[in-house]
């Protein structure tokens, strides 16, 4: 069986993530998740209209979330839906990272696994296949805890000078 998209990048890494981690993402089909999140937007016309653009989840206290991995080839289809609200990217691997593709953007992601969970990196974004600058560029900080069976996930989107843009955090659990 060929390994897995976060296999290939996490390498000998792999077998330190927790065992609900390491099932769903050496899963070769995909898999499905689902939990309630806490969906936060930051405050300001600008940081709202930011948000809309990327077609980011709408705050909530309380949303219905679920994710859905397909696995295609060497990629894979990550189908998050907040609610109504869904959100599709791609996951590839290159040059040792992860690769997000939510056009019109390009995340660069370097992946580490621990025994509590795995920190995704924000290296590089790219808008329309242009590098942007860091000073500019939005950054993405993510962190995902096992508990027990289901795991913690805590996403933060923001922008340089202007601070968080979105925020969704919540427990999620095999469908």
């Amino acid at each position: 069986m060929p390994a897995s998209l976060y296999q290939r990048i996490l390498g000998e890494d792999f077998a330190r993530l927790p065992e609900p981690l390491r099932r769903f993402h050496g899963s070769p089909v995909g898999g499905r998740v689902e939990g309630t999140f806490r969906v936060e937007r930051g405050r300001g016309t600008l940081r709202s209209l930011m948000a809309e653009i990327a077609r980011l989840p709408r705050a909530s206290e309380r949303v219905l979330v679920t994710l859905a991995v397909q696995v295609a080839g060497e990629e894979e289809h990550w189908t998050r839906s907040f609610g109504e609200q869904r959100l599709h990217t791609r996951q590839l691997t290159h040059a040792g990272r992860l690769v997000e593709l939510h056009p019109p953007w390009k995340l660069k992601i370097r992946l580490g696994a621990t025994e509590q969970g795995m920190q995704l990196e924000h290296e590089r974004c790219y808008w329309f296949g242009i590098p942007l600058p860091r000073a500019i560029a939005p950054k993405v900080e993510s962190f995902v805890e096992a508990r027990g069976e289901s795991w913690f996930v805590i996403v933060t989107i923001g922008l340089p000078l202007f601070g968080m843009v979105c925020r969704y955090s919540g427990e999620v659990h095999p469908a």
